[in-house]
């Protein structure tokens, strides 16, 4: 570790029942602000959402999505 602080969400995990939302979303979410993304789940599981900045995801910046039936 560096010291530095490392992006991060400010919710690491989310729950959600099967048909709330759906997937291939993508959204911008800028630093300060909140954003809301809608979308319907058709498959139940255990998903990873993450930053796509160059090394966001490998320095911690990521949660889990959890869709139960």
């Amino acid at each position: 570790m560096d010291g530095k602080p490392k992006p991060q969400f400010s919710v690491k995990e989310i729950t959600v029942n099967k048909s709330d939302y759906e997937f291939n979303v993508y959204a911008d979410t800028p630093s300060g602000k909140e954003t809301v993304v809608e979308f319907t789940a058709n498959q139940a599981g255990e998903f990873i959402y993450y930053c796509n900045q160059p090394g966001h995801r490998e320095n911690g910046h990521w949660g889990t999505f959890k869709v139960i039936e």
